[in-house]
């Protein structure tokens, strides 16, 4: 899109011109030498094509679900501003969405447009006008297109300057791809440009696809021509003046282009774009009935049916006349529904009226219109005044009905199908408790769509109804609880035993322990053993799953308990096994623990359990060398050869045969020295006793020497939950279902050892094992029997290895009995094949303390009076947080990526020195600013020590000093409490930018906060001279804010802390957090009301060099600096209370971080 200046119009053609403009990372391309006076020719479409790919498939692990609930009272409710979905800026996916049909985020994919008008500018060719009010923020169009790769777009841009096409149209949707609307585009391609613009472009996912959208970025008044900012980047060639009018106007577009010179003294007045459709200019000539629009309805198409619906049939009730009517409406091919029902009264008989669903005349609600006044985008009605009218009543004598025509002519077309009339499409309360049951008993939609028309073959119902009612009923059951209420309120339904640890500051969850009362039962029956493993996406949140297994009698893994970690830190596990621990209190521990190489974790075990012997998994060794050490031999017969001889050193049965096989491989790979220092340093040394045979054989395992159930236990549990997305409520419901199936499996098992003898068991020698050890162990020891036959009772040749392991006689102890015509005993078989029950043992029965008194209670209560106010408050949250009706747990905030490799592409500038790098963060659409963690530096700087050798084209290196200096210019005792560091835009403004960053305005509104600081500093100035101590500092302040000038800011205009602190706090009532090498400070809102903690907005921000501000992003459960002295003194009666709840995080604090000298006391 090109600017034209009337005064050059008498000019035929204008001299080649490139110019690319950028909307936040957008790119526009105009290519102009053509006459501006031709009419605009394009094709018009509604949505983008693609002409290179095909449209992207959303793949149903990357829909993002919402928790709006929607609300027939609060029709903003469904999907409004607070929906989590629109607040990122993606569109609900439709059969997901919780609000169903009522979703208002979805305004792409309906076309739900402003009203806008094409118009001929006056010198500056087409344009569009706003043909009605329209509201800031709301989405006017979709910018749409041909959808083309960066190097098509490269290529038309060439040809339209060869064909000497005078406008093209191509914006840039993403790195590698453009949207192309010169040939095919949406009205959106004839928005001006203006340097003081009314619109802007924002980018939105939609169903999986990245789309562009022009909305409102100011209230514009009906008349309006619509303009927003090209952002145009010059790189040479012909300058083309700006004729937009606006007194900010740089006079040339581009005119803030890096290189840009010349003269922009000149002013214009408008963007021209060009090129028309003859068609668009007449398509709002006409008007039509919209109640009728695509109804088919003609004032000639008269039916009439009357003959269909005479009958003399008396109906023994209301019901069964209906249900004959309706039904005599299906075969017909229309719908019959109820449109006035009376009961009658003393003088009136009982009666009601039925009628087509297209009866009556559509009426336009207030609450049927946005807040424009307009009636909302994409409605409509199926009403065209139809008369057909039936008319039941109650005979006076008797309990009978009869039914009357009162009018049966219909005046419209039949319908062909009835499927996708809502009200044919509803289920009946037989049908409505069935797809309830077959819900909870996880079945799919789409099956449950199956069931029902198998059922019922004249059945229309859609998966829609389906997807409705199962909502409907979610959110029954819910009751208005929160989703934490609800999982809480549901393990306590079910007896689970449940522990869980929140932020003492947000109260969200960090981590969850729950166990199954029947998993418990097994637990203390089978203790000897446990696998422990954490799996991942399994929610939405990210957090780990951690997932404790044991192993039955009968060989049959069941699962003993379910954690969500809120990360994989030796902390978190060590809490997490402590809970385990308790439920074991009284019964015997694990002698036996099988994990990976999780160091946390191993750590954990270690410190919970010291008296467990831990073992290592041999499958994920294997798999770790193979990743390692595959690719380091040059043929696949040396690696075949290695890794045979890899696993006989693993299986070596004794020490000295380990120290053989050991030599043996050092020996034959003496040249592959990496790998011999991968595995010799890596596993065999530190960790040889928890996996080679030759210790792990003389632990009693009962034969697991890997976490393969553990793994397999995952790979069920992920195909029960489908989704990786769900959230904790939705996933204990599925994991619940799948307990209860295998507790059932384990008790069958039981009862088939018990009843069932297997032929081979028959023999004399198993008389005494018979119906009392499980089949798993009978069969290991038939095969030890025919074992006996050559092995005899030589105990070296028999090596005891069973003995050792599973507590079974070996070969050689069956030897004995037979020679000495005994069978088997039965004390010879470990007493752990010999459970074949659920009940814990009797001694601890006897032992278990009656669960009905409780002493503690008074000692308790006793302890609350006697203590302080503080301890009061804290015992009394203790205690709500064990009642699940009295919890306020609150679900946490979804991660970023907790696993893998880091995906941010870091990239080397010619144009900067040697030393430093430039960090671009390509995942996401928008470009954000440069963060940093912790963990990032560590993986960065690892992996500049291993660069060697001539550099390769992409070129991996450290972050630059100053990005890495960031976390390490905060006291010391904070660091491990700092989640991310994120920079700003270093021009003076970086204070106010992340301010606005923080609190939701992004960070190019920090005009915004200057603004609204200086209205709160004016607002309340007398308040704010005592706090200060003069009115001449309010002065220097509202002059220091009072900076509304585009580019660097002086230094006497940038942010000056502590004393702009109360301004931030008080102005957005959030709680700021100042961090700073010398002072850190908490500043509370002076005068509004305390919220609840769960409602409080915490944000952080910190100084950095003396000079630069950044955001902070603290971990939950961080220590909370002192709060501000000047707060304490000035604020007022009705801010009351908003320390109190920051105490004991305050005296972490002073303990934990001042206390060790970090940070110097704010006097």
């Amino acid at each position: 899109m090109l600017n034209m200046d009337p005064n050059e119009t008498e000019q035929k053609l204008l001299p080649q011109a490139r110019i690319v403009g950028n909307m936040e990372g957008e790119t526009v391309v105009c290519a102009t030498d053509q006459l501006i006076e031709e009419e605009p020719q394009y094709t018009h479409i509604h949505q983008n094509e693609f002409s290179y790919r095909r449209h992207k498939k959303q793949e149903e692990e990357d829909i993002v679900i919402c928790e709006c609930k929607y609300d027939e009272k609060d029709p903003e409710s469904a999907c409004g501003e607070r929906c989590l979905n629109v607040l990122t800026s993606t569109e609900c996916t439709p059969g997901y969405c919780p609000c169903g049909v009522y979703c208002k985020n979805q305004r792409f994919q309906k076309c739900e447009y402003a009203k806008i008008k094409l118009f001929k500018t006056e010198g500056r060719g087409w344009g569009l006008l706003a043909n009605e009010n329209i509201k800031a923020g709301k989405f006017i169009i979709e910018y749409c297109g041909e959808v083309i790769s960066w190097k098509e777009a490269k290529k038309r841009s060439h040809a339209y300057e060869i064909e000497g096409i005078r406008d093209a149209f191509i914006i840039s949707l993403n790195a590698s791809e453009s949207i192309d609307a010169t040939v095919k585009g949406s009205l959106a391609r004839f928005i001006n440009h203006s340097c003081q613009p009314n619109c802007e472009t924002r980018k939105w996912n939609v169903l999986g696809e990245i789309r562009v959208g022009i909305f409102a970025k100011q209230d514009i008044l009906v008349g309006t021509e619509l303009a927003y900012d090209y952002n145009f980047e010059w790189y040479g060639g012909v300058k083309v003046r700006c004729l937009c009018g606006a007194p900010s106007c740089s006079g040339f577009l581009g005119a803030k282009s890096r290189g840009f010179q010349g003269d922009t003294s000149s002013r214009g007045s408008g963007v021209g774009s060009d090129t028309a459709m003859h068609s668009m200019i007449q398509s709002g000539t006409h008007e039509v009935d919209t109640s009728t629009r695509g109804s088919e309805v003609d004032s000639e198409c008269v039916m009439d049916f009357t003959s269909e619906f005479t009958t003399y049939e008396i109906f023994k009730s209301r019901e069964s006349l209906m249900l004959w009517a309706r039904e005599a409406g299906k075969r017909n091919g229309f719908v019959v529904v109820t449109v006035r029902s009376d009961l009658g009264g003393k003088s009136l008989k009982p009666r009601v009226t039925l009628g087509c669903e297209r009866g009556g005349k559509f009426k336009v609600h207030k609450e049927r219109r946005d807040k424009g006044g307009k009636q909302r985008c994409g409605t409509g009605s199926k009403k065209c005044s139809c008369p057909f009218t039936l008319k039941g009543e109650k005979l006076t004598t008797g309990d009978g009905w009869m039914l009357n025509v009162v009018c049966g002519v219909h005046n419209h077309a039949l319908t062909e199908t009835l499927e996708g009339h809502s009200y044919a499409g509803r289920l009946s309360e037989e049908e409505t408790s069935l797809l309830i049951d077959l819900s909870k008993s996880l079945v799919r939609p789409k099956e449950i769509l199956n069931k029902l028309k198998q059922r019922d073959s004249l059945n229309v119902t859609t998966i829609r109804t389906i997807y409705n009612a199962r909502q409907r009923q979610r959110v029954k059951d819910k009751a208005g609880k929160s989703q934490m209420e609800q999982l809480l309120s549901k393990l306590n339904e079910h007896n689970y035993l449940e522990w869980h640890r929140s932020c003492p500051i947000s109260e969200s969850m960090l981590d969850l322990f729950w166990a199954h009362p029947v998993s418990l039962e097994l637990l203390r029956v089978f203790p000897t053993i446990l696998m422990m493993d954490c799996t991942f996406k399994t929610n939405r949140y990210r957090y780990p799953l951690l997932e404790i297994v044991g192993v039955t009698s009968t060989n049959m893994t069941f699962s003993i308990a379910f954690v969500y970690l809120d990360s994989e830190k030796e902390d978190n596990y060590v809490w997490a096994l402590n809970r385990l621990c308790d439920l074991l209190d009284g019964c015997a521990m694990p002698n036996v623990i099988v994990t990976d190489k999780d160091l946390e974790l191993m750590r954990a075990v270690e410190t919970v359990f010291p008296s467990a012997r831990h073992m290592l998994c041999k499958w994920h060794i294997n798999k770790h060398v193979f990743a390692k050490c595959r690719n380091l031999f040059e043929s696949k017969d040396m690696w075949d050869r290695f890794i045979m001889k890899w696993n006989v050193l693993v299986t070596s049965p004794t020490e000295e045969d380990y120290i053989q096989e050991l030599a043996v491989l050092h020996s034959e790979f003496s040249t592959y020295t990496e790998v011999l220092d991968y595995v010799t340093n890596t596993w065999l040394n530190p960790f040889k006793d928890r996996f080679v045979s030759a210790w792990t054989d003389m632990i009693m395992h009962f034969g697991n020497v890997a976490s393969n159930r553990a793994e397999s236990s995952h790979s069920k549990l992920k195909r029960q939950l489908g989704l990786s997305q769900g959230n904790f409520e939705g996933s204990f419901e599925k994991i619940h279902a799948l307990l209860e199936l295998q507790h059932s499996d384990i008790k069958a098992s039981f009862e088939k050892c018990l009843t069932v003898v297997r032929h081979s068991s028959w023999p004399s020698e198993f008389k005494h094992l018979r119906g009392v050890v499980s089949m798993f162990a009978l069969d290991m020891v038939l095969s030890q029997f025919k074992l006996s036959t050559s092995i005899e009772i030589d105990d070296l040749h028999c090596g005891c290895v069973i003995r050792r392991t599973h507590g079974l006689p070996c070969a050689h102890e069956i030897a004995k009995y037979k020679k000495d015509c005994r069978p088997v005993p039965l004390e010879s078989v470990e007493p752990h094949w010999r459970k074949l029950h659920m009940s814990p043992p009797s001694d601890l029965i006897n032992n278990t303390m009656d669960v009905n008194e409780f002493p503690e209670l008074e000692l308790l209560q006793q302890y609350f009076f006697k203590t302080s106010p503080d301890n009061r408050l804290m015992l009394r949250k203790r205690v709500r947080e064990l009642v699940p009706s009295l919890a306020t747990l609150v679900e946490p905030k979804v991660k970023s990526r907790t696993r893998g490799q880091l995906k941010d592409i870091i990239d080397m500038s010619i144009q900067k020195k040697a030393s430093a790098i430039e960090l671009i963060l390509s995942a996401s659409v928008d470009s954000l600013s440069p963060s940093v963690t912790r963990d990032t530096m560590e993986v960065l700087e690892k992996s500049t020590h291993k660069q060697t050798g001539p550099m390769k084209e992409k070129v991996y290196r450290t972050l630059s000093a100053k990005i890495m200096s960031y976390i390490d210019s905060f006291p010391a005792g904070l660091g491990p409490y700092i989640d991310q560091v994120k920079d700003v835009c270093d021009d003076g403004n970086c204070g106010f930018r992340a301010v606005a960053d923080l609190v939701g305005l992004g960070e190019n509104a920090y005009l915004q906060v200057r603004n609204d600081l200086l209205t709160e500093l004016s607002s309340y100035s007398a308040h704010y001279g005592e706090l200060y101590g003069s009115a001449e500092r309010v002065r220097e302040l509202a002059q220091s804010l009072s900076f509304f000038n585009e580019g660097r800011a002086p230094f006497d205009r940038c942010m000056t802390m502590p004393d702009m602190g109360h301004l931030i706090a008080s102005c957005y009532k959030i709680v700021l957090f100042y961090l700073s090498a010398t002072q850190c400070l908490t500043f509370l809102p002076l005068r509004s009301t305390p919220v609840p903690l769960p409602m409080r907005r915490h944000i952080a921000v910190g100084l950095v060099n003396d000079s630069h501000y950044v955001e902070v992003f603290l971990k939950p459960g961080h220590p909370v600096p002192p709060i501000e002295c000047n707060w304490i003194r000035y604020h007022t009666q009705a801010a009351q209370g908003w320390d109190t709840i920051y105490t004991d995080c305050i005296a972490h604090f002073q303990s934990g971080v001042n206390g060790a000298g970090e940070v110097a006391k704010h006097a």
